[in-house]
């Protein structure tokens, strides 16, 4: 095995989608027994090889559920990485200026959101990442061609950095393999320039 082929996995996540953060506390049960939390993952990193994280993906429709999004909030804190999916445009702009989270990830079917560089930018500038999801594009469905626009201005904004390239993925067969998913990324986007 080549070395690229190694190292392109040095850990994975459990995600927990949750709607509303008040009810994400059943979680912290359901964590503390398992092995993903924080502390466990810790004491284990030293002699485990790939490492296992926790993550936390907050839908936010409405700007009090954004403001709750804050490090001292509890059950976020629980979590290795934290993630939100921003409803609308103002959700978006306070995710990305003042949220603590680590990855926004846009749901590009949501016809509301317009990517604006000064607010990628000062996302970038906090250190947060964009989760772009692959499998929108593999859905027969008319919004296609939007998803593929919108994640060109996405990439063009970003310059290809602080990208997260993600399944998305609600079954098992919507998983690809590292290299077939940046096939479908690139192919999307190179039907855009014909």
């Amino acid at each position: 095995m080549s070395c690229p082929e190694k190292c392109i996995y040095s850990g994975w996540w459990y995600d927990f989608n949750v709607v509303n953060i008040a009810k994400a506390s059943k979680l912290i049960s359901l964590m503390s027994s398992s092995s993903t939390s924080k502390t466990t993952n810790e004491q284990n990193n030293s002699s485990s090889l790939l490492r296992q994280y926790s993550r936390i993906t907050v839908v936010v429709d409405e700007l009090p559920e954004a403001q709750a999004i804050h490090s001292s909030n509890e059950v976020l804190n629980q979590f290795d990485i934290v993630a939100v999916t921003p409803g609308n445009q103002k959700v978006l702009a306070l995710c990305c200026q003042q949220a603590n989270v680590d990855i926004i990830s846009i749901d590009f079917r949501n016809k509301s959101l317009n990517l604006n560089k000064k607010l990628l930018d000062t996302a970038v500038q906090r250190g947060v990442c964009f989760e772009l999801l692959y499998a929108p594009l593999l859905a027969a469905n008319g919004g296609r061609q939007q998803i593929i626009s919108n994640s060109k201005v996405l990439i063009q904004y970003l310059r290809g950095r602080h990208l997260i390239l993600s399944s998305g993925c609600e079954t098992l067969g919507g998983l690809r393999g590292p290299r077939d998913a940046m096939n479908i990324l690139v192919s999307a986007l190179i039907h855009m320039h014909a």
